[in-house]
């Protein structure tokens, strides 16, 4: 089965990443504004956790938490043809960072369907929304990660310090402990913006066109969802489509071709990079979560990172199987690591950067100190969770240089990845289901009081045999509501419901990707894993009992579409 991408987009089993970096370059991306001398050192300051305090408007506060992507207006008709339009806006507020007051900010929520959250919702910070010119310690603008798919806090501060070791442009970072109205929220990860504050120290000359890849490549049908970030009165993508035209070329001329448009040894390094993190939701794994800036004076493409909250996982969760040392599926990892003289290129790149930057004692000292510094700000119920997490960094980190070298000893791999299929979904069919159940179940599907049924491109799916339902107590955050069947050819379905806690009552629900996010899952009757098959919503689950203690009832029914 063709490996959904969407899935990397939305999450799978709550898992997924931000086309969220949709807001990374702003605010303040045009901004003349030159920090104070010294500034950005003390506000990403490793061995700091800012202090940032919010005053917001209670009833603007509640709507900016409650704002949200649509998953069908995202990812249904010409999706590929423009950038998604950001479904976030402005609200005016005082914020306080280490004692400093901006009086007037402007505050924006940020991010996308695995890492929204109405709790504790990603935020930027725009101290010259209101007032022109405005700052505060020398900066327009703030980024502050919510960090709620990453359970060590930890990975995106420590991916970008790795990756800048390496020379590359990279965000500085570090952490924050925020509050809202005086309500804690914890720990956010403090990441420096991609403005022209950056542009200027790492290339120069700020002036330049800086663009933001969501499920964006160098090739026809994909370049109209780059996302321009500065310069935004010059419509014109000339320089995306020169790059895209250049890869269109014959083996023979491809390095000749990409040469003057970009620097393939710092491509090489940056791709290196993304695999040696394990960063799968990437340009070169899933086409999304990157900025390329076309430097004015080289007339070349750079790579900047971004949404690095799902590297040192030590998992790709569509990738089971494959090769550690090398993921392409992006127009130009697919057409360099076909090539014999360029994928030699890239494991040179590698191998450098195992020897240079990947020292293992010094990222688990790394690790070990931003334990220590974030510790007293986790709360006490969350303890657990977050050593768990750091754990998990620091088996990935000490695992990555065997698992990759093992493989480039015997001469590296044979990639049979094929390029990212558009992300644009179509419907499909139809799922319906009744259920009574007793919660909680834990892995029993209850037969009795059990009805499921199944559309797919026109026809009835027959479901044979034992079907069943289950509710079970999930995670902290969500219920879980999952109906069962056999399909007449051998094959098993399983509709997956997440329905948060706080939506867990009596009465309709929407099943949009918001309130309600489910999927369609299938396997053959003699597999052990269950495969992510569509996406289900545009629907409604109905809740007539929704009792969550033990021995309760949780009694309803669901309708909605399938989507692939």
């Amino acid at each position: 089965m063709t490996r959904l991408i969407l899935a990397a987009l939305l999450g799978v089993g709550c898992r997924a990443h931000e086309p969220g970096s949709l807001d990374t370059a702003e605010p303040g991306v045009d901004s003349p504004l030159d920090p104070v001398p010294g500034a950005l050192d003390i506000l990403y300051d490793a061995d700091v956790v800012n202090e940032v305090s919010i005053v917001i408007d209670a009833e603007d506060w509640d709507t900016l938490r409650q704002q949200h992507w649509n998953l069908p207006e995202m990812f249904t008709g010409d999706c590929m043809s423009s950038p998604w339009e950001s479904p976030y806006t402005w609200f005016p507020g005082s914020v306080t960072v280490n004692g400093e007051t901006a009086a007037l900010a402007g505050l924006r929520k940020k991010g996308s369907m695995g890492s929204a959250s109405t709790t504790k919702p990603g935020l930027k910070v725009a101290f010259d929304e209101y007032e022109e010119g405005g700052s505060l310690l020398g900066v327009d603008g703030l980024t502050l990660n919510n960090a709620v798919q990453d359970s060590s806090l930890i990975r995106q501060c420590l991916g970008y310090e790795l990756w800048r070791a390496t020379g590359a442009p990279a965000s500085r970072c570090n952490f924050a402990h925020v509050t809202v109205n005086g309500e804690d929220l914890g720990v956010y990860v403090n990441v420096e913006p991609l403005d022209k504050n950056f542009l200027r120290e790492h290339f120069g000359d700020p002036e330049g066109d800086l663009y933001e890849g969501a499920g964006s490549d160098f090739r026809e049908g994909f370049t109209g969802t780059f996302d321009r970030k500065t310069n935004e009165d010059d419509p014109d993508p000339g320089d995306i489509e020169a790059l895209a035209r250049a890869l269109e070329v014959d083996d023979a001329d491809l390095v000749a071709a990409l040469d003057p448009l970009i620097d393939l040894d710092a491509f090489m390094a940056y791709w290196a990079m993304e695999v040696l993190l394990g960063h799968w939701d990437s340009y070169d794994g899933n086409i999304n979560n990157f900025f390329v800036y076309h430097d004015p004076e080289s007339g070349r493409f750079s790579f900047i990172p971004s949404g690095i909250d799902a590297v040192l996982e030590g998992v790709d969760p569509f990738g089971e199987g494959a090769p550690t040392s090398v993921v392409a599926e992006s127009a130009l990892s697919v057409r360099l690591y076909a090539l014999p003289e360029t994928r030699a290129a890239y494991q040179s790149a590698l191998r450098d950067l195992l020897d240079t930057v990947w020292d293992e004692a010094a990222i688990a000292a790394e690790v070990d100190r931003m334990e220590v510094l974030l510790k007293p700000y986790v709360a006490r119920s969350d303890r657990g969770t977050f050593e768990d997490g750091v754990d998990s960094v620091r088996t990935v980190a000490a695992s990555r240089r065997d698992a990759i070298l093992s493989e480039l000893d015997a001469g590296g791999p044979d990639w049979e990845g094929n390029l990212r299929d558009a992300y644009c979904l179509t419907a499909v069919g139809t799922v319906a289901a009744t259920f009574s159940l007793t919660w909680p179940d834990g892995d029993l599907y209850d037969v009795d009081g059990t009805t499921f049924s199944f559309t797919y491109r026109g026809d009835d799916i027959e479901i044979t045999g034992a079907s069943g339902a289950v509710a079970d107590a999930g995670d902290e955050t969500n219920v879980i509501l999952a109906a069962y069947g056999q399909t007449g050819w051998g094959s098993e379905v399983l509709v997956y419901m997440l329905v948060p806690y706080d939506a867990f009552a009596t009465g309709d629900l929407p099943v949009d990707w918001w309130t309600v996010t489910a999927y369609l899952y299938t396997r053959d009757t003699a597999a052990d894993d269950w495969e992510v098959a569509a996406y289900v919503y545009d629907g409604v689950l109905q809740l007539d009992v929704a009792e969550t203690f033990t021995g309760g009832a949780v009694v309803g029914s669901f309708d909605a579409g399938v989507w692939g």
